[in-house]
């Protein structure tokens, strides 16, 4: 084959696999992000005293507790800081051989069980 007909093959073979750019989402930031915390009161002293950001409102348990705190980052961005609640140590090493793991160990959750 001459080479000016491999050349031409191979750009139209090229051109066949090329793929059109991929428009970028319209993702432009994180609305809202959630921690748990071991400590409420502590969390919220870091980020209201510390960092200066204001409480926007807070979720209670049942027994009037806090159990939820939402920070106010700005107007489209809140950190909601979630009580965690107490670890369960014992069972976290069989509960890491299971498909479904529990947040209570530090452990991804797969499910909520």
């Amino acid at each position: 084959m001459k080479p000016t007909k491999l050349l031409a093959l191979s750009l139209f073979v090229a051109s066949a696999f090329a793929q059109s750019p991929v428009a970028k989402p319209p993702i432009t930031g994180a609305a809202h992000m959630a921690y748990y915390v071991t400590d409420l009161a502590k969390a919220r002293a870091y980020y209201k005293d510390f960092l200066g950001f204001e409480e926007a409102f807070t979720l209670k348990n049942p027994d009037g507790s806090d159990h939820i705190a939402f920070i106010k980052i700005n107007d489209h961005q809140f950190i909601e800081l979630l009580l965690e609640p107490p670890r369960i140590t014992a069972s976290c090493t069989t509960l890491a051989s299971r498909p479904v793991m529990q947040p209570a160990c530090g452990l991804p959750s797969l499910l909520w069980a």
